[in-house]
């Protein structure tokens, strides 16, 4: 079991794009299902599916929830920023993260300094705005053992970028979660918890596939780490009962009440 006693605990969540489909259909009601689950917090991504803020924060708020954080794609942190910040910031948001870059963005000589300079600039605009930014990896950015991480890091000041680390993505790149968590604390703002497979590839519910979670939730308490989010990117059956298993084992491990 994880002691609970090591840091503050840091909000417990669910990357809602775990339960995109259902976010679809009824994004509403899909914010009570996670909350029955039992789950604290939510992480935003992408759309409030035709809800306008104030009737997303009025239902978080009758339901208890925070949503700390939320994913918006590099378009829109470019083009529409003042947009972004406005429809977030409503919901609470003190965080926004940069969810994926395609394959053009990180292709070619100096890809990645050009990624890094223009997050910068995104970076210095939210905290303007006294919003945090942080990048969500997969694992692209560690192929080949490449830390093209640490190298946008290094590029960019602290207070303008930080990681939310993508456990399973790392660890599929060949690169020690926990390690790479206590080499970079303070830097690693939020984390995304993922289990699975990675031969073949499978996401599964947390304590069901390759990793060894419990030092990786250790390291993440111990750096203070703000917000763990659960994600699946995939499900073979219904989302809601691979979030129930995740819940089961942050319950087990005292994350969870």
């Amino acid at each position: 079991m994880i002691s609970s006693r090591l840091m503050p605990n840091p909000a417990i969540g669910v990357q809602l794009y775990t339960v995109r489909d259902a976010c679809q259909a009824d994004f509403l009601g899909t914010l009570q299902a996670v909350s029955e689950i039992g789950y604290p917090a939510v992480e935003g991504f992408w759309s409030l599916f035709g809800h306008p803020p104030a009737a997303v924060r009025r239902e978080l708020e009758r339901l208890g929830l925070v949503m700390p954080s939320a994913h918006v794609d590099l378009d829109t942190l470019e083009s529409r920023l003042d947009q972004a910040i406005e429809t977030w910031g409503e919901l609470g948001c003190r965080t926004l993260v940069c969810p994926w870059v395609n394959e053009e963005t990180r292709a070619g000589d100096g890809a990645w300094d050009r990624l890094a300079d223009r997050l910068d600039l995104i970076g210095a605009r939210l905290r303007s705005h006294g919003l945090r930014f942080a990048y969500h990896n997969h694992d692209f950015e560690l192929a080949d053992g490449k830390d093209r991480l640490a190298a946008m890091l290094g590029r960019v000041p602290a207070e303008h970028l930080a990681l939310e680390l993508d456990v399973f993505w790392a660890d599929h790149a060949g690169f020690d979660p926990a390690t790479y968590l206590r080499d970079r604390a303070g830097r690693v703002l939020l984390v995304h918890l993922k289990d699975g497979r990675h031969q073949p590839l499978a996401h599964l519910p947390l304590g069901d596939g390759d990793l060894d979670l419990a030092p990786i939730l250790a390291a993440a308490l111990e750096t203070g780490v703000e917000a763990l989010y659960v994600e699946q990117d995939t499900c073979d059956g219904d989302p809601f009962d691979a979030l129930r298993g995740s819940a089961d084992f942050l319950r087990r491990n005292a994350l969870l009440a």
